[in-house]
């Protein structure tokens, strides 16, 4: 029975990782995709500078976010209201969040880091 158990856990496993092998590689190819038209500025203020897949469990999808204006920490988390809403409410986010972890990074005009908003699907009940 001890024998049977440790199989069908180590297939459980097997599966569960090749499931997220196979999702971290469709993740990196759809980003390297569309990195190739970044950076793209969002709005006057606010350029999209590039995203990346990082191989955490969950997946967690980085938006890197470049502002050209001043801003504060908590500028940043003053989005997060608005931002879960569009991540929970947005069809090509909602599907992101279904598989992966979703953060909204920001950086100053010089590149210094500013503050993250990270999302998960939790979020959206």
């Amino acid at each position: 029975m001890n024998k049977l158990i440790t199989v069908l856990l180590t297939a459980a496993l097997f599966i569960a990782n090749n499931a997220y092998a196979e999702t971290y590689a469709e993740c990196v190819s759809a980003i390297s995709v569309l990195n190739k038209s970044l950076p793209a500025y969002i709005d006057t203020n606010t350029i999209l500078k590039n995203v990346n897949c990082l191989p955490y469990n969950p997946i967690r999808v980085v938006y890197t976010y470049q502002l050209l204006i001043d801003a504060t920490k908590q500028d940043i988390s003053d989005l997060r209201a608005s931002q879960a809403l569009q991540s929970c409410t947005t069809p090509n986010l909602r599907r992101i969040l279904n598989k992966a972890t979703v953060e909204f990074k920001y950086i100053d005009k010089n590149s210094n880091y500013i503050n993250s908003n990270v999302f998960t699907l939790r979020d959206c009940h």
